[in-house]
């Protein structure tokens, strides 16, 4: 699994945006954010996008894995 994280600020609206590749048949990510608390806001798979409003200050991650934690492949993540 890989890990990402952004800077956010409460009441700020952001768009997560995720697609993968891949490598691997089987291949199939999905994506978690966290809150600075450590509290899952949110998931998807790949091919999907998600508007959230944030709730905290603070440092978010981002977390992408494959689903079988087994098929390796590409991704790309877009945060506007």
């Amino acid at each position: 699994k890989d890990q990402w994280t952004f800077a956010g600020v409460e009441g700020d609206r952001v768009e997560l945006i995720f697609s993968g590749t891949a490598a691997q048949a089987g291949y199939n990510p999905y994506l978690e954010v966290y809150a600075p608390s450590g509290e899952r806001v949110t998931w998807f798979w790949q091919g999907h996008n998600a508007v959230l409003d944030l709730a905290e200050t603070g440092t978010y991650m981002v977390q992408v894995q494959d689903d079988g934690f087994q098929q390796a492949g590409g991704y790309r993540i877009g945060l506007e």
